[in-house]
């Protein structure tokens, strides 16, 4: 289970973090109240309290979300790119099924899953992500 200190060491880094109960925010304006403040952390991470850890996809960054319990995988998309992903910073995800977040540089302009196969998404700065070391809230694994 993330720490205060992991929510403060991602903060000290810049990211945004929120606290989130499995996968959803436990803030009332979710990922809008994301926070790279360490009083802010410290107030959510308080008394010791159990959190999952989110965090906001900073701006100069796009999330590939891959979802293969709906057909979502790094293969059905470079076959539909013709050619590899390139190598990233990645967070597997805690189900153990093959699901994971990849990180890339934001190419710009407007984004969309339109014309992505099934199950992988598109997340930016309008969203976030669960990051480790969260725990996964079906299997307790760790992301």
């Amino acid at each position: 289970m993330p720490t205060l200190e992991d929510a403060l060491s991602y903060a000290a880094q810049g990211w945004r973090v929120l606290p989130l109960r499995g996968k959803i925010p436990l803030t009332r304006h979710g990922v809008k109240d994301a926070s790279c403040d360490p009083a802010q952390v410290r107030q959510w991470w308080a008394h010791g309290a159990q959190h999952n850890l989110g965090a906001q996809v900073p701006g100069h960054l796009v999330v590939l979300d891959f979802d293969p319990r709906n057909g979502g995988t790094v293969e059905a998309l470079e076959q539909l790119l013709r050619a590899p992903l390139p190598d990233t910073l990645t967070a597997h995800s805690g189900r153990g099924d093959g699901g994971q977040h990849r990180y890339y540089l934001h190419p710009g302009g407007q984004l969309s899953s339109r014309r992505l196969p099934p199950g992988i998404d598109v997340k930016t700065a309008s969203g976030y992500c669960v990051i480790p070391p969260s725990l996964h809230p079906d299997t307790g694994k760790p992301y």
